[in-house]
């Protein structure tokens, strides 16, 4: 009776960790591979402005493609 509750307990285990890599894997493959700001204006980089005046940033990306200041 043991053995068969255990077997059962470890096939539950695997069935929700193939589930749940399944959705991991579309979940990433639904995300789109660049961020919505790639229009013609910030390929030039970010436009930061302060007291001292107006200055040209530069974008780095993210080993997924995002882009950060």
């Amino acid at each position: 009776m043991c053995s068969r509750t255990l077997l059962c307990v470890v096939c539950l285990i695997v069935v929700v960790w193939v589930v749940d890599a399944a959705n991991n894997g579309a979940a990433a493959a639904d995300a789109p591979m660049s961020p919505a700001n790639t229009s013609s204006s910030s390929e030039d980089g970010p436009i930061t402005h302060s007291v001292s005046g107006t200055f040209r940033g530069a974008w780095m990306e993210t080993r997924r493609g995002r882009r950060f200041q």
